[in-house]
């Protein structure tokens, strides 16, 4: 889902480099863009991907004291 929510040409960046295994060199030819603008998006791909993964991590984690904190109340 993540991945999904990339815009369109960091989509296709990050799935050809990470999925299909392709360098840059390679994307660039594949995608009609050059190899630096294959690492930019790639590198953006990255950071938009780490940003949503803290977040989901943070509401997970929230989630959890919550629920332990329940269970806690419950002994007293």
């Amino acid at each position: 889902a993540a991945i999904n929510s990339l815009p369109l040409k960091l989509q296709q960046v990050f799935t050809l480099s990470q999925l299909e295994g392709l360098s840059h060199k390679e994307i660039a030819g594949r995608l009609e863009i050059s190899p630096l603008s294959s690492k930019t998006y790639m590198v953006r791909a990255l950071l938009i991907l780490r940003k949503l993964l803290i977040k989901e991590t943070d509401s997970l984690v929230i989630l959890a004291l919550l629920h332990l904190g329940r269970t806690f109340f419950h002994f007293f």
